[in-house]
């Protein structure tokens, strides 16, 4: 009998063993299945922290998806799953244990009900699916032309053209008021910024696609002084001297048509400008160019790339700046008061 119990003991205990592997394996794997389910989740979500801010709510019937857009997916059915999903760079989304759906160039609304149909049919019948674009895409376009910063420049599909300009910078002097082009494949739209601008017409500040290139002609003077492109030359131009100090510093890019004059302003003009004795001497503006010419008095000389530009002091400021003179007239008045004085006296 004691035999018997022994083995009984010894059975149990290797069967007990056996269940308790059997048992912690199925739980290793349930826990690493876990743990990539919720590192890829939490991957995704990384993403949800960034944020586009937009200046007014955003219509699902007329907002079209594209590769880079954030949708929060919701699926209710046995368990409630929740999954911040983005749209690849070929405008598919993946939803996992589910398979992958186009939906590039649909809007939110018909994107939610091609989302909802594909998860019925191919795996929660029953499920309620919920659908919401949780971050909107960037994308570049380029804007070229009559532009202070002319090439690409980050937008969102609710930018519009404006805010494409000012991203540039801005245009430049010599940039036509009345027309804007967008090239948009084979379309070229011209609008009429300055309409929009004034409250005339909305409509001419248009909506922003992947792709878009913006182009602000040049003006009639720009064109009859050839100055018809911006220049690939990246190398900046300086003004250094009696100018006053502009808070980004004084180095400029290179705009083509530009005059040393054109840039000087943009330093905050000469010193003391605007005072009886201007420090200053605008007049006597000297261009160094990289090739070592020097170009006196060149206030109205056109800027080239590289271009170092002087304004040198006053005569006024030299003198009265420089203690040396000073002194010396000082000597020289003293000597003559002294001279005079003893003339007087004899």
């Amino acid at each position: 009998m004691k035999k018997i119990t022994i083995i009984f003991l010894l059975v149990s205990g290797v069967f007990a063993q056996s269940i308790e592997n059997i048992f912690s394996n199925e739980s290793t794997a349930i826990d690493k299945k876990t743990m990539q389910l919720n590192q890829n989740i939490n991957l995704t979500s990384i993403e949800n922290l960034t944020y586009t801010p937009i200046g007014k709510s955003i219509d699902p019937e007329m907002y079209i998806l594209g590769p880079g857009d954030l949708l929060g997916i919701n699926i209710i059915s046995s368990k409630n799953i929740s999954l911040p999903i983005r749209v690849n760079p070929v405008g598919e989304i993946l939803i996992p244990s589910v398979g992958v759906l186009n939906v590039n160039g649909l809007s939110i609304f018909d994107a939610r009900t091609k989302i909802s149909d594909y998860v019925f049919e191919t795996a929660l019948k029953n499920a309620v699916i919920n659908v919401t674009l949780l971050d909107i895409r960037r994308f570049k376009v380029q804007v070229l032309g009559a532009i202070h910063s002319p090439g690409y420049v980050y937008v969102t599909p609710v930018d519009r053209v404006y805010e494409a300009i000012k991203k540039s910078g801005g245009v430049q002097k010599f940039a036509d008021p009345d027309i804007i082009r967008i090239i948009r494949g084979e379309e070229i739209f011209e609008v009429k910024l300055k309409d929009y601008l004034s409250g005339k017409d909305n409509s001419q500040n248009k909506l922003l696609q992947t792709g878009d290139i913006i182009f602000i002609p040049f003006n009639d003077y720009a064109k009859s002084m050839d100055i018809n492109s911006v220049s690939y030359n990246e190398h900046q131009v300086t003004v250094y001297g009696f100018v006053n100090r502009n808070s980004s510093g004084n180095t400029f890019s290179y705009f083509s048509g530009y005059t040393a004059r054109d840039y000087i302003a943009m330093a905050g003009g000469t010193v003391g400008s605007n005072s009886s004795f201007p420090i200053g001497n605008i007049n006597k503006t000297t261009i160094y160019r990289a090739d070592g010419t020097r170009i006196k008095h060149a206030l109205n000389e056109i800027v080239l790339p590289g271009d170092m530009i002087e304004v040198p002091a006053s005569i006024i400021s030299q003198i009265v700046g420089n203690d040396g003179v000073i002194k010396t007239l000082a000597s020289i008045a003293s000597t003559a008061f002294i001279v005079w004085r003893i003339s007087e006296d004899l």
